[in-house]
């Protein structure tokens, strides 16, 4: 997916607007359906090996807000965290913005979560993500 679909995706997502375009399913639509929105966005940062920063700062908005998927703030760390790696903006804002809510207890159990679940990610595949983040 280019950039530019990826970022149209991401918009169309938020604004609860489907379009068809090329060579992508629609979006569905998250005012809907909540949850469906949530786990189209969690294949596309899961599929896409976490190049797609939008899907990944999407996801930490989903799990900060338990919009779609339970509140959880070390999971939305994680994946803030996944889409600072590429300088992605809004995600350094927003991990920015949650640190401030954050004990320093909760700081350290969160990296810790997202270190184990990079290192994961990276030594055996992006399926390993699936099973840090729901273990």
């Amino acid at each position: 997916m280019t950039k530019v679909k990826a970022i149209t995706v991401a918009l169309l997502m938020i604004f609860g607007i489907g379009v068809a375009m090329a060579n992508t399913i629609v979006p569905p639509n998250p005012k809907k359906d909540p949850k469906q929105a949530f786990n189209y966005v969690y294949n596309i940062a899961v599929t896409q090996n976490l190049t797609e920063e939008w899907a990944t700062y999407m996801l930490g908005k989903y799990y900060e807000t338990g919009y779609g998927t339970k509140k959880n703030i070390d999971k939305a760390y994680v994946w803030y965290s996944m889409s600072t790696a590429s300088n992605y903006k809004p995600a350094i804002l927003a991990l920015t913005a949650l640190k401030k809510t954050m004990s320093a207890s909760e700081i350290k159990k969160a990296q810790k979560l997202y270190v184990t679940t990079r290192d994961a990610s990276i030594k055996r595949g992006m399926a390993d993500i699936k099973y840090s983040m729901t273990h």
